[in-house]
């Protein structure tokens, strides 16, 4: 019962902290929406990546790229961007992979259709290892989970606490020619 009560208090506490979060991201919308209403001409027009350092969020995107097959991989450049790229922009059926008992970007690959296969992950492990301090081991342990699997650890941001995984051994490869940047 003492769990079941801590749970739901921890619940309700993260329901308030997304409704404030919400309720400042809806009037900054507003205020945004006002803002490109009133422009009389282009010039006037903030440009995208102003009014995102005013609201605080990332000022640049993860890395991207395409796998032989076309599967979009994106790649996460720092703790933060890291978080944000697990947590917000990846869905629950995508694959996320990372380097096993090493900092290193977070990798998501989308896999919205199931269309996955083994090249695939190979290529996305690959580049998991990469971005990961292990870049100069000759072979990397990666772990390999749909993104559903993973949770937010204490710590700080792009801590994570992964339920289960797969482990691929692969060699730290370069994706800069070799996988298409999008």
């Amino acid at each position: 019962m003492f769990d079941k009560a801590r749970r739901v208090e921890r619940a309700r506490q993260q329901i308030d902290l997304r409704r404030r979060e919400t309720r400042l991201a809806q009037v900054e919308a507003r205020e945004a929406e006002a803002r490109l209403l009133e422009a009389r001409d282009a010039r006037e027009l903030p440009g995208p990546r102003e009014d995102a350092g005013r609201r605080g969020e990332l000022a640049a995107a993860p890395r991207h790229y395409l796998t032989a097959r076309g599967l979009s991989l994106l790649v996460g450049r720092n703790a933060r961007e890291n978080h944000h790229l697990t947590f917000r922009v990846a869905r629950a059926e995508d694959l996320w992979l990372h380097a096993r008992d090493v900092p290193g970007s977070h990798v998501v690959l989308r896999d919205g259709e199931g269309r996955a296969g083994a090249d695939d992950l190979r290529e996305a492990a690959e580049v998991a290892a990469f971005f990961s301090e292990a870049r100069g081991e000759a072979m990397v342990d990666v772990h390999v989970t749909r993104r559903k699997h993973v949770r937010p650890a204490r710590g700080g941001p792009g801590r994570v606490f992964v339920a289960h995984s797969d482990t691929l051994r692969v060699p730290p490869r370069d994706p800069e020619g070799r996988l298409r940047k999008r």
